[in-house]
């Protein structure tokens, strides 16, 4: 378990230094240009933060939980942040969808932070 805590860790802060780049490129990318890679974009955070949090499930079944239980409601935010942006970008008129996924994906990294911060 020691080697799967070492991963959840590292890649706790792979996490937030991909959606740090996410939040700030968003207003950057061109309306219509590339859209497609950004989606694939957050369509790959997305699955990391999945893996994260199905790592974090398995260290919790095998006797290792978080040494604080905010990280439990972090960790739920950050899973649900950028599908929620999602859903509301496409809700929106289109010249918005960039500053709205970009807006969750700097939530995302924000709440990334604090479930570092609050993990064990």
């Amino acid at each position: 378990m020691t080697v799967l805590s070492g991963f959840h860790q590292r890649l706790g802060l792979s996490l937030l230094v991909v959606l740090a780049v996410a939040a700030l490129a968003a207003p950057l990318t061109s309306p219509a240009g590339r859209r497609a890679v950004w989606r694939v974009y957050l369509r790959c955070c997305e699955v990391a933060v999945g893996l994260q949090a199905l790592i974090g499930l398995l260290l919790v079944a095998g006797g290792r939980p978080p040494r604080n239980g905010l990280h439990w409601v972090y960790g739920a935010a950050v899973l649900l942040a950028l599908p929620l942006a999602t859903r509301l970008a496409a809700a929106g008129p289109p010249e918005r969808e960039r500053l709205v996924l970009g807006a969750g994906a700097l939530a995302a990294a924000l709440l990334a932070l604090r479930a570092v911060l609050t993990g064990g």
